[in-house]
C-alpha cells in the first residue's frame, strides 16, 4: 500500500525488493521523522502496476525503519508530464498528454489520507516493453541530450524502438543548461 503524501521530502519505501534500480549511499543519511532521525540508505526507482499501467516512481529513498510507503505528489508531479484531477474520495493523477488516468489514489470516508495498492514490479525482464512507460525525459539524458525533433525521427525510422510521448513544450534539461 502506498500513501500520497505533499509534505514529506522525498517518496519513501522499506521495501528494499521492490527497487528496479539501486544506489546506496557511501555513508547512511538521516532523515528527520515525527519521532526522531530514521537512517537513510541510498535511493533509486521503483515501478510499481495500477490497472495495466507501469509507473516508475523516483527517486525513491529506501528507509528500513519507515512504516509507510510514500508517494510525494509533487515529486510525482515535477518529474512527469502529469496533473491532479480530484472526485468525490478520489485524486487521479492523469496524463497531460493523454489525459489517461495513470494512478488514484482514493480515502475511505472523511479521512484525508488517500492510498493506493500498487504492487511492486520486480522482473523487468519478463515484462513487455509497451508495459514500461518509456518517458521523454529518460532517454533524452540517456541518449546523449537529443532534442524532441531528433527523438521524433529516431522513433519513426528505428526498427522495434519504443515508443513515446513527447511533450509539446521542451522541458528545462539541467544538463542541457550545463552543457551549454
Amino acid at each position: 500500500m502506498w500513501l500520497l503524501n505533499s509534505g514529506a521530502s522525498a517518496h519513501f519505501t522499506n521495501n528494499f525488493d521492490a527497487f528496479v534500480e539501486y544506489q546506496p549511499y557511501a555513508k547512511p543519511r538521516h532523515s528527520q521523522m515525527a519521532n526522531g532521525l530514521a537512517p537513510v540508505l541510498g535511493e533509486g526507482s521503483i515501478l510499481i502496476h495500477f490497472n495495466g499501467n507501469v509507473v516508475q516512481l523516483s527517486p525513491m529513498i529506501y528507509m528500513p525503519t519507515c512504516t509507510f510507503q510514500l508517494v510525494l505528489l509533487g515529486t510525482l508531479l515535477k518529474s512527469n508530464c502529469l496533473y491532479v484531477q480530484s472526485t468525490e474520495g478520489y485524486i487521479h493523477i492523469i496524463d497531460d498528454c493523454t489525459k489517461c488516468d495513470v494512478i488514484s489514489f482514493h480515502t475511505h470516508g472523511d479521512s484525508t489520507m488517500y492510498w493506493v495498492r500498487a504492487p511492486p514490479v520486480h522482473d523487468i525482464t519478463s515484462m513487455s516493453i509497451d508495459m514500461i512507460a518509456i518517458d521523454y525525459e529518460l532517454l533524452h539524458r540517456q541518449l546523449g541530450h537529443p532534442s524532441k525533433d531528433i527523438l521524433r525521427a529516431v522513433c519513426k525510422h528505428v526498427k522495434d524502438f519504443p515508443s513515446m510521448t513527447i511533450p509539446p513544450v521542451e522541458p528545462i534539461c539541467p544538463g542541457c543548461q550545463l552543457g551549454k
